[in-house]
């Protein structure tokens, strides 16, 4: 059964919160572009890469408060939460937002915004920004 766009987004979170890179590899197209903070990783061996393992000290945690869906795109406004891997404590938390397009049930593109004018034109435009 193919995953709509918002399942497709929820799941993708679930994979970075799991940091498995296997499970975020099944969701993404063989030629997907992740457009992160850290630069743009093009293809499923670079996807893995981008995703990474937490590091020594901090790792993150991604709560959905809202998805949307358009068509092949999908809008999500989250709070992503810096946790210390030492005692649990939070370190920082920031709102952050994404948009996903999807080709035939696969992640083909994702961008991160951390302002929501930004995230919310691209999601209505259908433009990775």
């Amino acid at each position: 059964m193919r995953m709509t766009p918002s399942e497709l987004a929820q799941a993708f979170i679930d994979a970075m919160n799991a940091y498995d890179a296997d499970a975020l590899i099944a969701l993404l197209a063989e030629d997907v572009v992740l457009e992160g903070y850290k630069g743009t990783y093009t293809g499923h061996e670079e996807a893995r890469r981008w995703l990474g393992t937490p590091g020594p000290n901090l790792r993150s945690r991604i709560d959905v408060h809202q998805i949307r869906e358009d068509g092949d795109r999908a809008l999500a406004a989250t709070e992503r939460t810096w946790i210390w891997v030492d005692g649990d404590e939070e370190a920082e938390t920031e709102n952050w937002n994404a948009v996903w397009w999807t080709r035939d049930g696969k992640i083909m593109r994702w961008k991160p915004f951390l302002h929501v004018p930004e995230a919310v034109w691209a999601f209505e435009s259908g433009e990775s920004g």
